[in-house]
């Protein structure tokens, strides 16, 4: 990765994700990635690096660690949030920044952390009866109407009206 990436003309990029990864999995990502790119956190968190970019929304503000925007999956459905959240800390208003970061945390905790993250976006965009929902390709299924409901209140948390 680290020798095509210069030859793409592709910048750095760190990624962050939550670790469903067995270990043999994990020992392969490395052989590809390369062993100091690849750790897993004790809080159950695979960090795979190349460069430095990019953060989780999880964890900070990403302009706190230099990045300068987010790859996200509950992009689709908080875009204008999290380029309200990247434009603020530009600004320099990191207080305002921070707040937006906060009130996203439902949101996060709903899409990312019950079952896959785009099984989840689907269904807040139906929710929403947002365009971009609907029926999922094979082998993802759709969520659940106990996830359903479970997202709903943690939308409905992060702001949303339903």
């Amino acid at each position: 990765m680290s020798a095509l990436a210069p030859a793409l003309g592709l910048e750095p990029l760190d990624v962050n994700v939550p670790s469903r990864l067995s270990p043999e999995q994990i020992v392969a990502l490395q052989s590809i990635c390369g062993e100091e790119n690849v750790r897993l956190a004790t809080f159950a968190r695979l960090r795979a690096s190349y460069g430095k970019g990019l953060i989780d929304e999880l964890r900070r503000v990403p302009g706190e660690v230099g990045a300068v925007g987010v790859v996200s999956v509950i992009g689709h459905v908080v875009a204008d949030r999290l380029a309200a959240m990247v434009a603020t800390y530009s600004a320099g208003d990191v207080a305002t920044a921070a707040a937006i970061n906060l009130s996203l945390m439902p949101v996060i905790e709903g899409i990312m952390t019950r079952t896959q993250g785009v099984i989840m976006v689907k269904a807040a965009l139906d929710l929403l009866e947002r365009p971009g929902g609907g029926p999922l390709r094979l082998p993802l299924i759709a969520a659940d109407e106990t996830q359903r409901q479970q997202l709903r209140q943690e939308l409905k948390a992060g702001g949303f009206e339903l």
